[in-house]
């Protein structure tokens, strides 16, 4: 039992390593980031409390029959109660250390180890309840968690958007529910419905599957160097405003000690 548990909590740890490494500016104590990692781990429990009405209501099936199904156990009995959930335990952290969400690339960070913590947990369930634990335990590893991470990394991108631009806040706390629940819809169906269909159509879709996993690298590692980049930015012209006001306090000394050493 100790190596399935270990086999599928070390995607998660490596993930959260290099989400960690991603922030060049300062980053994150250590202590708020397990507090992000442990609020994932209790998404978890807020999306059994989403699916469940849904499941009891039969609007999420059962058993994934047909394409169909998939598509409705994707979106609604995965995607969009799982990112919702993810959201709102962001939303705790931030109304509680407001105060450390000051840099752009800080909610990317935050979010990607609120993801990581349901990603940990869900693997786990995953893993140990298989048959061949070592097989599903990699083939999660390279898919599944690094999945949850990345839809965390787009879920923070927008909700950084969101604190520095509020003029359009509400259209940016939209997309960091909306864009995650999206990609991880379409994630889900292409995995989920390899069981419904021909064989042919199946690799086609793990095929597809791998090719939107590798976009969607590429996308996030996009927005964290624009992230990173504001960041520099930022920093640079703050540096720069300081360095200015510290030329002008020095002017008005030396006028100062004029006034008081060569005045009439």
């Amino acid at each position: 039992m100790l190596y399935p548990i270990l086999a599928a909590l070390a995607p998660a740890i490596i993930g959260a390593i290099y989400i960690y490494t991603r922030d060049k500016s300062a980053p994150e104590p250590a202590k708020l980031l397990l507090k992000a990692f442990g609020y994932g781990v209790v998404s978890i429990g807020v999306t059994m409390l989403i699916v469940a009405p849904l499941s009891y209501m039969g609007i999420v099936p059962d058993e994934i029959r047909s394409f169909g199904d998939s598509v409705t156990t994707s979106f609604l009995g995965a995607a969009l109660p799982e990112e919702i959930a993810k959201f709102l335990m962001l939303m705790l952290l931030l109304k509680k250390h407001r105060n450390e969400f000051d840099q752009y690339i800080d909610a990317v960070v935050y979010a990607a180890f609120v993801a990581l913590g349901f990603a940990a947990i869900e693997n786990i369930m995953y893993v140990i309840g298989s048959e061949d634990w070592t097989t599903v335990a990699v083939t999660r590893a390279l898919l599944a968690v690094p999945g949850h991470m990345l839809y965390g990394v787009i879920m923070g991108y927008y909700v950084s958007l969101a604190l520095f631009m509020p003029q359009r806040k509400g259209h940016y706390l939209t997309l960091a529910v909306a864009v995650p629940v999206l990609a991880h819809g379409f994630y889900d169906v292409m995995a989920l419905s390899s069981g419904v269909i021909d064989e042919g159509l199946a690799l086609v879709m793990m095929a597809l599957l791998i090719f939107f996993v590798s976009r969607l690298w590429k996308y996030c590692i996009k927005i964290i160097k624009r992230h990173n980049e504001a960041d520099q930015k930022a920093k640079a012209e703050a540096e720069a405003a300081e360095e200015e006001e510290r030329k002008l306090d020095s002017a008005n000394n030396n006028i100062d000690k004029n006034d008081c050493y060569g005045g009439k």
